[in-house]
């Protein structure tokens, strides 16, 4: 509903890019887009496809960090709660805008690493492990259990204590800040400052765009749509 405000959905060329299990993408389709999702998961894409079955969405797998899309192809492109999995960051955003058609939006959502829960462990705990050592998280987790876990384990929605060390561990300790200065170039239209708690509330803080530290912190989700 927030993109709607800048651009219309309706038979637009749009990337769902790390669709993961294919909800936003089931949502994109239903407002008339015509839907690529693109995971490097063969477990997601599975979850996604079931889910999205008779919509309007063309699924791709890749693990390559060139995106499969020729320049300008796309008018919107939407990464939710994917800058925390990827290692290269600069990387997937100036892919991002290479594929990106002039006057395009490009709509991110993504936990900041040093918010409260930008450690994705709230599976298993409500401390801030992140301001921890990795070893004593490591030691918190698994309590001298194997660290190994399934391959069709997913990155954001861990449910063994293995799987959310293998996905704290590997997190790309994005924030804030850090986009801001790799999206440099885009013109940024909408910013919210989330503080939420799922199922119960979620509400824009908007005085934190102007208090770097408490913005790192307590913007449990950050969300921003850019115009290239």
């Amino acid at each position: 509903s927030c993109l709607n405000k800048f651009t219309s959905l309706a038979n637009k060329k749009v990337l769902d890019l790390g669709c993961g299990q294919g909800a936003l993408s089931y949502v994109l389709a239903s407002k008339g887009a015509k839907v690529f999702a693109l995971d490097a998961s063969d477990a997601a894409l599975r979850q996604a496809k079931e889910l999205c079955k008779g919509k309007n969405i063309i699924f791709r797998k890749s693990t390559s960090k060139k995106l499969p899309f020729k320049d300008g192809y796309f008018d919107v492109i939407t990464l939710f709660y994917v800058l925390e999995h990827v290692s290269d960051i600069r990387g997937i955003l100036d892919e991002s805008k290479r594929i990106l058609k002039k006057g395009g939006c490009l709509c991110v959502e993504f936990p900041p690493y040093y918010s409260l829960t930008g450690h994705h462990l709230y599976r298993f705990t409500l401390l801030p492990m992140q301001y921890f050592p990795k070893s004593f998280v490591k030691w918190y987790l698994l309590n001298g259990k194997p660290d190994s876990c399934q391959a069709e384990d997913l990155a954001d929605v861990p449910t063994t204590p293995a799987a959310a060390w293998n996905t704290f561990r590997t997190l790309s300790r994005i924030t804030i800040s850090r986009f801001r200065r790799l999206s440099k170039g885009m013109k940024i239209l909408d910013e919210k400052f989330i503080f939420k708690y799922p199922g119960f509330f979620s509400v824009n803080i908007g005085i934190l765009r102007d208090i770097p530290v408490l913005r790192e912190v307590l913007s449990l989700s950050y969300f921003a749509v850019m115009k290239k």
